[in-house]
């Protein structure tokens, strides 16, 4: 029997109906916003100027951010579903290999090549790279000399230090829902959100940089969808509100408040948009999701470029080559390190969780229902 509040029908037309399966087109959303970062680098990195704003939002934020939201809602849901340790497998098997792959292509793989020409690569600076960078702190952003002279001089790849803040979202979910009173009162998720929200307001007027700074703005953005996860029985999927959610994001950006009040209407924009895409797009990524090897490598394949004279050519030539460049190492990265790692199982981790380490949902009306499976969407 369902509990959700009022008919068959109504939910049928709420975020958990809609969201519970595979029909959505939240992988082709995530390989669109890895497109999007592409193209806000690309002005810094190719010396064109300041990346694509609207008001104080960047196009950079808007992407990273629509990331943090879609992971906010299905890491939340897979919490739930989970018990802790397989949770922590999970996302350690899906964030890591493809990480560290990363490094090593790039210290001994883009360096090397672009030490060709004038000698700037060396080993201890390549060791260097992965041993500061291994466990995502992020000290060394340099392999000698490789990229003396480039625009953005001395960044191998400046996408990766947002994946230390989505490794301390994880954590912070995995801690939070490993308590029954934060899996059974929505409105803990909700006031978190709050607090954050209010804290990013205080920090953005008073320090606006630093780690404090942008592990409460990225969390504001997990929380968002985390949010939408815990009300997701109550909350329609409605193109109105769509409308109406991306109307108050074009506002609070153009007035100056987008980086701190973007986080809510882009999450709910973000999942109507996954739910009411065409058929052809939920196709994206159902199999192969090529997102997360975007991200890691555009950078350095933005950067090898530029090397190669590529910018010179300007925006509307470089952006499109970079994302065609970027195709290879985005698909050798799932078909050869992330599918495999997911594919390693722990047989105590990965058993299927029992239905009562899922909340329970509000009481009303009991309504005949089909069964939600307890599947555990991998973010």
């Amino acid at each position: 029997m369902s509990t959700v509040p009022g008919s068959g029908a109504a939910r049928d037309r709420t975020l958990v109906a809609r969201l519970d399966s595979r029909d959505n087109a939240l992988n082709a959303l995530r390989l669109l916003f890895a497109v999007l970062v592409i193209v806000s680098h690309s002005w810094p990195v190719g010396g064109f100027g300041e990346e694509p704003a609207l008001g104080n939002l960047k196009l950079g934020t808007f992407a990273v951010g629509g990331f943090f939201v879609v992971s906010g809602y299905l890491v939340s849901q897979s919490r739930e579903r989970s018990r802790a340790w397989s949770y922590a497998w999970r996302r350690l098997r899906r964030i890591f290999p493809g990480y560290w792959v990363c490094l090593v292509v790039t210290a001994f793989g883009f360096a090397v090549v672009a030490g060709l020409t004038d000698g700037g690569w060396n080993l201890r600076s390549a060791v260097g790279y992965l041993w500061r960078n291994f466990l995502m702190i992020w000290d060394q952003g340099r392999v000698g000399a490789t990229l003396a002279g480039v625009p953005l001089d001395g960044v191998w790849n400046g996408s990766l230090w947002t994946l230390r803040y989505e490794l301390w979202c994880y954590i912070a979910v995995g801690l939070c829902y490993s308590l029954p009173v934060f899996r059974r009162r929505a409105w803990l998720t909700l006031s978190s959100f709050v607090l954050c929200t209010a804290a990013t307001l205080v920090l953005h007027a008073t320090a606006p940089s630093g780690r404090l700074f942008n592990f409460v703005f990225l969390l504001t953005f997990f929380l968002a969808g985390a949010v939408l996860y815990k009300f997701a029985d109550r909350i329609p999927v409605d193109g109105r509100l769509a409308a109406l959610a991306t109307a108050v994001l074009i506002v609070v950006s153009l007035t100056g408040y987008g980086r701190q009040l973007a986080p809510l209407p882009l999450a709910y924009a973000a999942l109507w948009a996954g739910i009411s895409a065409p058929s052809v797009l939920k196709r994206i990524g159902r199999v192969n999701d090529f997102s997360y090897g975007t991200y890691l490598y555009a950078f350095p394949v933005q950067q090898s470029l530029v090397l190669l004279g590529l910018h010179h050519a300007g925006p509307w030539i470089y952006v499109p080559v970079a994302v065609l460049a970027t195709a290879p190492f985005a698909a050798a990265s799932w078909f050869f390190v992330e599918r495999p790692a997911n594919r390693v199982g722990v047989p105590f981790l990965d058993r299927t969780p029992t239905t009562h380490l899922l909340p329970k949902r509000r009481r009303t009306i009991d309504v005949p229902a089909e069964p939600v499976t307890a599947r555990d969407v991998e973010a």
